[in-house]
This record gives C-alpha cells, structure tokens and sequence, in this order.
C-alpha cells in the first residue's frame, strides 16, 4: 500500500490536510503524475521508502509524500528519476516546447507577467513530465521526443507500446496519416 499524505501552506500555516491509500503502484503513479509532476513539482527528497514533493502556486505551496514498501514505490521511483532526467537531459524540448506554447498563444493577457508566473511552472512541468513518460517507456530518439511534445500523454504511453510490440515506429503511431 502506497499512501500519500498531502498538505497546504499559506502564508507559513499549514491548512488543508489529506491522506489516500493506492494499493495499486499505477494508480499511484498516475496520481503523482496528473496531480504533482504536471503542475511542475519540485523533488524534495527521495529514498526508497518514501518520496516527498512539493508544488507552488500563488502563495501556497502544497507538499506531497508517497510512502510504502520498497517495492511497491520503486514504479514511482523510476518515474522521478525520469522526471529529473527530462529536466537535465533534454533541456531544449521541455524549456523549448514552453516557449514555443507561450508564444504562439493568442489568448488576450496570456504574455503579460501574471499569466507567466501562474502557467509558466505548470508548462515546464507538463512537458518534463511527457518527456519523463517518453523516456521511461524507452523513447530515446531526440526526433521522436520532439514529435511527442504536442501528443497526450495517454497517447504517448500508446505510440511507445506499439513501437515495442514492433507494430510500428512511435512517430507513425502518434501521427497515422
């Protein structure tokens, strides 16, 4: 059983608490992914009991800890050693592909210095986070890491499965036609 215990910060007060149980490492996983990582988490420790988070917002800062048996965190694990990986690694499409987002953005307001400040962690973490998701399911190829930038991570979980299988190259799985 992996549990997750959660809190908020504001203004150095601890508010909101919350504790989940996933007896499943995926959910687990899916669970860090969509609610820390993609929100652009910064990795506070990590050993093999236990991995704690934290993610900024505004003037919250929200910390997250996965704790379980080794084994069952180890999925996650590898996901946050991926995480890191993208960041150190692959630079030019997480940063790259932020700035690429921003500025062909045409929402009105969407360049001035709030809306960065409030979507700029979360476009850099999205992005490490799909490059991370590319990299743990054995994406390598700078070229098909820059053409999964735009998919769903859902879809870059399939494309990689249909490459392993050997059914086709992940480009041609991301972009059939």
């Amino acid at each position: 059983m992996i549990i997750v215990t959660q809190y908020r910060e504001r203004d150095g007060e601890r508010h909101a608490q919350t504790t989940l149980g996933f007896s499943d490492p995926l959910k687990a996983i899916g669970h860090m992914a969509k609610v820390e990582l993609a929100f652009g988490a910064r990795v506070v420790s990590v050993n093999d009991n236990r991995i704690e988070l934290e993610t900024s917002m505004m003037d919250f800062v929200d910390t997250s800890s996965f704790e379980g048996p080794p084994e069952e965190l180890r999925p996650l694990l590898d996901l946050i050693h991926y995480y890191l990986l993208a960041d150190k690694d692959h630079h030019e499409a997480v940063f790259g592909h932020a700035v690429k987002t921003i500025s062909e953005t045409k929402e009105e307001g969407a360049k001035t210095p709030l809306f960065l400040s409030l979507m700029g962690p979360m476009l850099v973490g999205i992005n490490r986070l799909k490059v991370a998701v590319m990299l743990a399911a054995g994406v390598t190829d700078e070229d098909d890491i820059e053409a999964g930038m735009d998919a769903r991570i859902e879809d870059l979980t399939a494309a990689a499965g249909l490459q392993a299988e050997g059914a086709c190259s992940f480009r041609e799985a991301l972009h059939p036609n």
